[in-house]
Formats: C-alpha cells, sequence, structure tokens
C-alpha cells in the first residue's frame, strides 16, 4: 500500500509537465543551488583567484515570449500568453550578488572594475535540435561547454556527451579530428566575455560604478551572437566583423534583495515585427545588415534574420560553394526554413560559467558551474551516476596509472594529472588532479532513489524519475530501465519506488 501511494503521488506530480505543455509555455532550464566549485585552467593551478569573490552559482536560465512595455522599457512588459511570440526574453538567475564582468583585456585587465565579484560565461542555444549544425571554430571553441563540461567531473546526457574533451590532450585546435567539441550544435551565444566593451546605459545608484545590493543596470554592447561557425557562409555586415551577426543588445542585471540572487537578462527580436515592437520603427525586410552607424535610421535585427542568411549561405547565394569547417556546421541548414525553429520552446541549452584570476596571466577564466544536462559522475552520457560510472572511474585508474598520462609515473592506484588544472580528466570527480580512490568513493554516497544526485531524497526525485521513464517510453530508450529487462516498463516505476521509499 505504501508503495503504491507514493506511486500515484508520483504520476500526479509528473502529469502537468507531461501532460498539459502548451507551446507558449516558458522553457525552464534548471540547476541544483550550492553546487559551485572551482575548476582552474591555469598551467600548474597556483595562480592567485579574486579575493573574497563569490562564485557563480548558476540556479536557472528561463526562455519566454516576451511583450515589451515600451520601445525605452524593454525590460518591462508582460509574458505573452499566447502562441507566435515575436520577441524573446532570456532570464538567467544566479545564487548571490554577482558583478557585470570586467575587462580580461592583457593590457587593460580590469575584471573587478564593476565589483568584487564579476561573472563570466558563455549560454549556448541550439534553435534547431540538430547537433550537426552549428558551433565555433578551433580557437571560440575551447572556451565554450564542450571543451570544460568534463572539469566537473562527468559528461553532458544525451549523444552530444560523446563530442566532449574528455581530458585535456583532446583540446587539440584540430577541428577534424575527435572528440569534435567544436560540434556542438549551438546556433546562437549570450556571451558574458569580458572581451569586448560595453557601456552602461542605465544604473539605480548613481553614487559610483560599482553593482551592489538591489541595483537594476542596463548595458548596451555586442553580448548575444549567432555561432561563429556560420561566419565565413555569411556576408553580413554592421557587426564587429564581416560575417558576424553579434548587434548591439541592451542587457539588464538586476539583484534583489529579497532573494539575493541576481538575474542577468537579455530581450531579442524573434522575427521583423518583434524587432519593430522593441524599436519602436515600422516593420523592416529581412537583409543583410545591422547596426546601422549613430544618425542613421537603426537597422533591425531578429532571430528569423541571422537564419536566414545561414540559410542563404548553405545554398550557396552568399558567394558560391562551402567547404571545411563553415560546410560541415552550415551544409544541413539548406533543407530548413528559418521560421520552423522560432519555437523556442524547443530549444536546448547550455551553460558554463565561472569567475578569473586576480592577475593576467596563461588563462582567462576559472569555471564554477554548468549546465543543465550534466550529472556529476556520469561517465557515459546515460543521465546516472551509477555503479557503471564506478567502473569507468576505475578503469582509467587501471588503464593510466604509471604510464605516460600519469605525472607521478608510478604505479600506486593512482593517476596524477600531468600539467594540471590546465590538463583534465572527466574521471577527476572532484577535481584535485588525481583520479584514485576518493573518485572511486564517489559513487557510494548516493542513494538508488536520489535520482537527480543531490544528495538528498526528495520529491522531486520522483517527478524527475516519472519525465525520464516517459521520454524512454516515447523515445524507446533505457535510462529508466532499473529492472534490466531491456525497455522502460511499469516494473521500473514499482522499482524506483520502492529505492525511493528505502532511502527515507
Amino acid at each position: 500500500m505504501r508503495c503504491w501511494l507514493a506511486l500515484s503521488v508520483l504520476l500526479l506530480m509528473a502529469m502537468p509537465a507531461v501532460v498539459f505543455g502548451r507551446s507558449d509555455d516558458p522553457a525552464v532550464f534548471t540547476d541544483p543551488a550550492q553546487d559551485a566549485v572551482i575548476r582552474r585552467t591555469d598551467s600548474g593551478g597556483t595562480r592567485p583567484l579574486l579575493p573574497a569573490a563569490t562564485l557563480p552559482d548558476l540556479l536557472s536560465l528561463t526562455l519566454r515570449g516576451w511583450v515589451p512595455a515600451s520601445p525605452s522599457n524593454i525590460f518591462g512588459g508582460s509574458a505573452h500568453a499566447q502562441g507566435g511570440s515575436h520577441v524573446l526574453r532570456i532570464d538567467i538567475v544566479f545564487a548571490g550578488l554577482l558583478n557585470p564582468p570586467g575587462s580580461i583585456d592583457p593590457f587593460d585587465y580590469s575584471p573587478t572594475q564593476y565589483g568584487p565579484s564579476p561573472v563570466y560565461g558563455f549560454f549556448e542555444f541550439d534553435v534547431d535540435r540538430d547537433r550537426d549544425t552549428g558551433g565555433e571554430m578551433t580557437g571560440p571553441a575551447v572556451f565554450r561547454y564542450l571543451a570544460n563540461a568534463a572539469r566537473f567531473g562527468g559528461l553532458p546526457t544525451g549523444s552530444i556527451g560523446q563530442r566532449t574533451a574528455r581530458h585535456g590532450n583532446d583540446i587539440d585546435f584540430n577541428f577534424f579530428s575527435p572528440p569534435y567539441y567544436e560540434r556542438s550544435g549551438a546556433d546562437f551565444t549570450l556571451a558574458l566575455c569580458g572581451c569586448t566593451s560595453f557601456t552602461i546605459e542605465s544604473r539605480t545608484d548613481m553614487s559610483d560604478l560599482i553593482f551592489g545590493p538591489g541595483e537594476t543596470w542596463t548595458l548596451c554592447g555586442r553580448f548575444f551572437q549567432r555561432a561563429g561557425g556560420y561566419q565565413n557562409a555569411s556576408i553580413v555586415t554592421g557587426g564587429s566583423t564581416v560575417g558576424m551577426y553579434d548587434p548591439m543588445v541592451r542587457l539588464q542585471f538586476s539583484h534583489s534583495l529579497a532573494t539575493d540572487r541576481t538575474t542577468i537578462s537579455l530581450v531579442f527580436p524573434l522575427d521583423p515585427q518583434g524587432a519593430a515592437m522593441v524599436t519602436g520603427q515600422p516593420v523592416q525586410p529581412i537583409d543583410t545588415v545591422i547596426d546601422t552607424p549613430t544618425g542613421g535610421i537603426p537597422n533591425h535585427s531578429s532571430i528569423q534574420e541571422a537564419l536566414e542568411d545561414v540559410i542563404q549561405g548553405a545554398l550557396g547565394n552568399n558567394g558560391g560553394p562551402l567547404s571545411g569547417p563553415t560546410f560541415v556546421l552550415t551544409d544541413r541548414w539548406r533543407n530548413e526554413q528559418a521560421i520552423d525553429q522560432l519555437n523556442y520552446t524547443q530549444w536546448r541549452a547550455s551553460a558554463i560559467v565561472g569567475t578569473t584570476y586576480a592577475f593576467s596571466g596563461d588563462a582567462i577564466y576559472v569555471w564554477t558551474d554548468v549546465g543543465f544536462e550534466q550529472v556529476r559522475g556520469d561517465m557515459n552520457s546515460d543521465g546516472q551516476a551509477n555503479l557503471l560510472d564506478r567502473d569507468a572511474v576505475s578503469a582509467c585508474i587501471a588503464q593510466y596509472d604509471g604510464g605516460w598520462s600519469d605525472a607521478d609515473g608510478v604505479v600506486n592506484g593512482s593517476v596524477r594529472i600531468p600539467d594540471f588544472a590546465y590538463s583534465f580528466s572527466h574521471c577527476d570527480i572532484n577535481g584535485d588532479g588525481l583520479i584514485d580512490a576518493a573518485d572511486v568513493a564517489f559513487f557510494g554516497t548516493f542513494c538508488a532513489g536520489d535520482w537527480d544526485r543531490s544528495g538528498s531524497t526528495t520529491p522531486v526525485d520522483i517527478a524527475a524519475f516519472i519525465q525520464a521513464w516517459v521520454a524512454d517510453v516515447i523515445a524507446n530508450t533505457t535510462v529508466t530501465d532499473l529492472s534490466e529487462n531491456g525497455s522502460a516498463g511499469p516494473e521500473d516505476i514499482a522499482a524506483f519506488v520502492q529505492a525511493w521509499l528505502s532511502c527515507l
């Protein structure tokens, strides 16, 4: 009776998300709280960090349709209540007070110019849900999610996990060598890189240039950009360089005293109608120009316009046939329609965030959190951290212990990662530069009913399991096949309920 009572609660909790979702509902991506950790990237791992900085701890990212209050107040307004939204709003929430990113230019290194806790990071959006379109060339790719996610002791869930750089020597700056971390599927990125200038358009406290508690700032800069892998297929002008679709946008930083959270918001047009709403001007036709110089009528930008340009490039209409990496990342767009990709509820999102160092040097970012489809300890991208993953970590030790990939060169049950923390391994779950018994022991800390691996057993685990189970049934996959009979069925729900109850 106790088991089936829990099962009834489980089904009721899961039904709204599975059955009653609408195409115009917000798309919400969440990440566990209090999971921020330091993941250095400097050679030797000894450079001083920013003193007393709050580590960026990502909590959520929300995509929703938006109706701006006015062109001068685009962050005021209301969520779009029906389908066919013309404007997109992105809200990214962090724990604590974080500051806008200061410059990381080695000739003007001032990361804390807006406060002691700057946030850096990249939020990538796969709008066509095709991992074989979009991404970055080898240079920018090394700062993105797939090149760094393994630093957090796990791989992304699903097939994209196989493109993750698992070890430092996977970062070879070669687009055509596996694991193809450059081919992320991302079509757009919201970038907090500290590498481009921006202006402060408005702020609630004019007494200083420090973003403080309870403040709201509006920044203007090139924060939102189409994937760099599309640049050579494009003829757009008016961005940072020819082919780069990175218009000037307004970005809002807002800190809540009540919740002690920092929200970063972007409002951006989905289509030409949305661009007219944001600018307060008549609808303009789609073209290949963005950001008309000061003094002229602003040239409108939108997701649809950026994608139309990619499609034309794939068709050869922007200058002839494509080749090399540009062809690989762009060609499949020849069969797509831009307007079909504006439903943001179908987009995928990934994120990597962090801070930086006290002084300029051989590395830029100190990563602290990743999102959103990644489980710490998941070695095989199946969304779980279980005995199979523990065995994979043990296999890492057996394979590399005492070999050329072991900096101590001794067979001692421990692998010391060479040139840590510039280098790394997904098997180093606790991020200490060693693959050893401590990483194997990680898998003994979770009860089987703790589905989200948060360290505690709550109703959230029930809802998460049921949603994963429904996805398995629809896709004929086996993430929730606890009975190990080759498919997800009612017996797996019963097995999970028993496991969940045993954890209480």
